[in-house]
């Protein structure tokens, strides 16, 4: 019989939580909470870490109906995250572990992640934010055509184990190995993200691991935002939003109107297309205050594309560049900033 005790502090969520041979005696959590809009900043969130976690830990052990005597490790997060709260964090632990004569570890962040919000299926492990395996299928409909939720969630049913084997095979880890299972919990298509969640939930269980649901536009922000810059990302704040489609939706729809493949992905194919523009052609530029509208864009070019092109001196290449010029100008104008870090899900434009 082994009762650990873990302590994990690496972003604005404290928890300590106490486990024996796999049974979880308690779980206890503080948030440091921030007004709407604000992000949270490393030293704010070290010290609400160090103002809570003495009576986060009388409440860990007090639920787990344990003393520390009966404690036979501690566990602390070791990285990746925010530095000021994690050692502020491990501070603590390190602490206890001495003066309670406990072995302690530190531990790495094994993660399994199940991703399925829409036509492209994957499963990532990562270690200490160094990528092991990154395994996809995607769902490929023919030029011109989207995909549709029931389809792409037959899709993704019928690959999602071949996927996991090798992703598990790349990686060279075990079930046992991993620590945590996310999975998208959206926003994203209803049936694809259900069907892969019940995947990810299902495997959590057999393996009696803990699982997390990720929001798809937060965890793509701070993925790419840490494999592009490796640094940690402290802060966040909403410029503005769009007023109608979203900026993948306008690109989706435009390769559907040029009929372009969706192998691998609409925006790659609309991006490789752009490098071999020459010309800019005028197209709507709609900001509103610190908001974006992206439907009068789609909307032109559905009317006036034939009319471009019979004539022959424009090029489905024009248009591509074009209108990515038109988006990200927008976007970049929004910020007030000079260099601007876009993220927008499976496109990769750049």
């Amino acid at each position: 019989m082994v009762i650990a005790i873990g302590f994990e502090g690496s972003a604005n969520k404290l928890g300590i939580g106490i486990i024996e041979d796999g049974k979880v005696l308690s779980n206890c959590r503080r948030t440091y909470i921030t007004p709407p809009g604000e992000g949270f900043l490393p030293r704010e969130t070290a010290q609400h870490h160090r103002a809570n976690i003495l009576m986060v830990l009388r409440e860990a052990l007090d639920e787990a109906g344990v003393t520390p005597q009966q404690i036979d490790v501690v566990c602390y997060t070791k990285g990746p995250g925010m530095a000021p709260p994690l050692v502020s964090v491990a501070v603590v632990a390190r602490t206890l572990a001495q003066l309670w004569d406990k072995p302690i570890v530190g531990v790495n962040h094994c993660i399994g992640r199940f991703e399925g919000s829409a036509n492209k299926l994957g499963i990532g492990i990562i270690e200490d934010g160094k990528v092991l395996s990154n395994c996809r299928r995607t769902y490929i409909t023919p030029p011109g055509e989207g995909f549709l939720p029931r389809e792409t969630a037959q899709h993704h049913r019928a690959n999602i184990l071949t996927v996991l084997r090798e992703a598990l095979d790349e990686a060279g880890v075990t079930p046992q190995q991993i620590d945590v299972v996310c999975y998208t919990k959206g926003p994203g298509m209803a049936p694809p993200l259900v069907s892969v969640a019940v995947v990810a939930r299902t495997l959590a269980q057999l393996w009696d691991k803990p699982i997390v649901g990720v929001n798809h536009c937060i965890g793509r922000i701070l993925y790419d935002t840490y494999i592009t810059y490796p640094v940690p990302f402290f802060d966040s704040k909403i410029f503005g939003e769009t007023i109608d489609l979203a900026i993948g939706n306008c690109l989706d729809r435009f390769a559907r109107v040029l009929k372009l493949s969706n192998d691998p992905s609409p925006g790659y194919n609309i991006e490789q297309m752009a490098k071999r523009g020459k010309k800019l052609i005028v197209l709507p530029y709609c900001v509103k205050g610190m908001d974006v509208s992206f439907s009068g864009i789609l909307s032109t070019i559905e009317k006036i594309l034939p009319q471009l092109l019979d004539t022959g001196t424009n090029t489905k290449e024009d248009l591509c560049f074009s209108l990515q010029e038109t988006l990200f100008a927008m976007l970049v104008e929004t910020t007030g900033l000079s260099s601007v870090f876009i993220v927008i899900g499976w496109y990769l434009n750049s």
